[in-house]
């Protein structure tokens, strides 16, 4: 037996509350089987995943704030990166709490899910292409962006990156509360365009420090820079690379939770609601990777994280 599938299904109208959350053209054992696995294994995978971003992205905020930015103004931006892993954390937190207490374990998602879930990975990929236009810089010019680097300017362009994802995301709303005829067509030109953008301004920042740094080994900077322009340069080399790492994971993991959908509706099924939970765990994968990637590569971060934990650990033997 197979359920027919409707797309008027939904958690108030059907007599089945839990039919959106099915796995349309399967027989009724098999759907219960791959509902059990979802409640069972991927929600609380799901949910410890998000407990563990949580923690890692709320620790290296805590970790920069304790460092001085002024030697590291483009903690700043890494910190802006970190922030929109949280709002998705929370997000993602939230929705899986909904789904875990609903008594049928099926939630309808609302518009604000929906349009925080789209601000995250403008925001994501705008942060990404702020921070590789900075590491371009700083690869290119060490010495200059020493010097002309401020925390204030870190700042601004943390600040430009939100601005620009929530236009973006304001400037959808809008199209839909006023042009709902052209909305799909509309919303696809304006994803489109954005993400194209990025990656163009991603792969060509990382093209321009793959050329500065084989022009500072031809030029022999090492030895004709002083010491403080070889330990600037390597510190932001290395930087550089942490990025790389970022954006390597953020392909391996968001690359899916994007494909996934495209993939699906292209197999025939209308509705992506029963893979929910399946394709938010890649993107909850990604922003726990993030910050775990910035411990290991950072030895400032490391330090103020040893320093906080010795704090912690001399504050509890006080009070014994």
């Amino acid at each position: 037996m197979a359920f027919r599938w409707s797309q008027s299904n939904n958690n108030s109208t059907t007599p089945l509350p839990y039919l959106a959350c099915l796995f349309p053209g399967t027989s009724k054992e098999t759907q219960q089987n791959l509902r059990f696995v979802t409640n069972t294994v991927l929600l609380p995978l799901n949910m410890a995943l998000n407990f563990m971003s949580l923690t890692a992205n709320f620790l290296l905020l805590v970790a920069v704030a304790r460092i001085k930015v002024r030697q590291h103004p483009s903690l700043i931006l890494l910190c802006s990166l970190s922030s929109s892993d949280l709002i998705w954390t929370v997000l993602s937190f939230y929705i899986n709490t909904n789904a875990i207490v609903h008594i049928h374990n099926c939630p309808s998602s609302g518009a604000e899910e929906i349009y925080l879930s789209i601000w995250y990975i403008f925001a994501t990929l705008s942060n990404l292409t702020f921070i590789s236009k900075d590491r371009f810089r700083a690869v290119r010019k060490p010495r200059w962006y020493y010097n002309h680097m401020t925390k204030s300017r870190a700042l601004k362009e943390a600040i430009s990156s939100w601005l620009i994802s929530l236009t973006t995301v304001i400037t959808i709303y809008v199209i839909i509360v006023y042009l709902p005829e052209k909305f799909a067509f509309i919303k696809n030109v304006i994803a489109l365009t954005f993400c194209s953008v990025s990656v163009f301004i991603i792969i060509s920042s990382y093209t321009g420090i793959y050329f500065a740094m084989r022009t500072h080994r031809r030029k022999n900077f090492p030895q004709v820079g002083s010491r403080r322009s070889v330990v600037l340069l390597n510190r932001e080399k290395r930087l550089a690379v942490t990025v790389g790492l970022i954006l390597m994971m953020l392909i391996l993991s968001i690359l899916p939770a994007l494909i996934s959908p495209v993939a699906l509706i292209l197999m025939g099924f209308k509705s992506i609601a029963p893979f929910r939970v399946f394709i938010t765990i890649f993107i909850t994968l990604n922003g726990m990777l993030n910050p775990l990637i910035n411990f290991r590569r950072n030895e400032a971060i490391r330090q103020s994280i040893r320093r906080i934990f010795a704090c912690t650990r001399r504050s509890y033997e006080g009070r014994r």
